[in-house]
């Protein structure tokens, strides 16, 4: 009798997670995202870039909005990926303020593109089909992707406003419950 139980134990456990996984196709960069991308990790953020990337430019674009940033901001002469480690930590500690949703162990990913293009050729890779966007998340890779050409303060606090949601609620919320309190953070981030 106790093997019935645990075969029935075993189907109500797995196909919940069949039912509700992500349907998205198996991408082995996703795998392995560094091959030909230089690293950048903050300890709860793990930047992917092209090694040819114009930091100084992402660095400016992370600073928009700079109240919320706090007293221990690198100086003028600290490298450039000290102050976007320090810009996008900030962001995140502010983006779980907001939102009242603190998640110490989060760890996500951040892959920046050279142009929209690339990030769209991404995207059609990934969900085979062609949108014009600045950026997006995928709960299922972890990772917010966006182009130098498009990143800013407020684009990533909104993606990483998805990423604290859906790793906060054990069951994900509706799509547009996500957008909502995504474009909240953006809305009071300098608040």
């Amino acid at each position: 009798m106790s093997y019935k139980i645990a075969i029935a134990i075993s189907i109500i456990c797995v196909i919940p997670s069949v039912l509700f996984a992500q349907d998205l196709p198996v991408n082995n960069e996703q795998n392995n995202p560094a091959q030909g991308w230089s690293i950048l990790d903050t300890g709860h953020i793990i930047v992917y870039y092209n090694p040819g990337a114009n930091l100084k430019s992402i660095e400016a674009a992370l600073r928009r909005r700079a109240s919320y940033f706090s007293s221990d901001i690198p100086g003028e002469d600290a490298p450039m990926e000290d102050k976007i480690r320090y810009q996008l930590d900030a962001l995140l500690r502010r983006a779980e303020e907001i939102l009242d949703m603190r998640l110490p162990d989060l760890r996500i990913k951040i892959k920046i593109f050279r142009t929209r293009k690339e990030l769209n050729d991404e995207y059609s890779k990934i969900f085979a089909a062609t949108e014009d966007i600045k950026s997006f998340y995928i709960y299922k890779y972890n990772t917010i992707y966006v182009s130098e050409e498009d990143i800013s303060d407020s684009v990533i606090a909104h993606e990483m406003g998805h990423a604290i949601i859906d790793h906060y609620f054990s069951v994900i919320p509706p799509e547009k419950v996500r957008e909502l309190l995504a474009s909240y953070v953006d809305l009071h981030l300098a608040d």
